[in-house]
């Protein structure tokens, strides 16, 4: 086939002096921070103080130790145990007492004798009202 005048040929640079190069992470400190950042608010699956590291590799590095000690965390929890302490040991944990008792709080005992007088007189003629009303 022969050439004809439209078809022209473009020379090829073979080492082209504008090519960015392959795309490589940054271990600038804001884009290190900018990584974290988005790993932790991706993943709620992670401890987000666990993840963290001077370089993007290093932050990486650290995403499993933080989902281990989540998954960790939270099999116990399931399981039903909690803390003991700064000893590291775990017991079981029993039901929650209620903080208010079934029914309303406690009756409030007062001896009358170490009342003032005018908190008598109030309680006497709220009482009277009750009554009469």
């Amino acid at each position: 086939m022969e050439p004809s005048d439209n078809d022209q040929m473009i020379p090829i640079d073979e080492n082209p002096t504008d090519d960015p190069g392959p795309a490589v992470p940054s271990d600038a400190p804001d884009d290190v921070a900018l990584v974290r950042d988005f790993i932790v608010a991706t993943d709620p699956g992670l401890i987000p103080e666990l993840v963290m590291g001077a370089s993007v590799g290093e932050v990486l590095a650290s995403v499993a130790a933080a989902r281990a000690a989540y998954r960790r965390v939270a099999e116990q929890v399931r399981a039903g145990q909690v803390a003991d302490g700064a000893a590291g040991r775990f017991t079981p944990s029993g039901p929650m007492a209620p903080v208010v008792p079934a029914g309303g709080a406690a009756a409030f005992v007062v001896d009358p004798g170490e009342l003032p007088s005018g908190e008598l007189i109030r309680r006497g003629i709220s009482a009277a009202r009750r009554v009469s009303g």
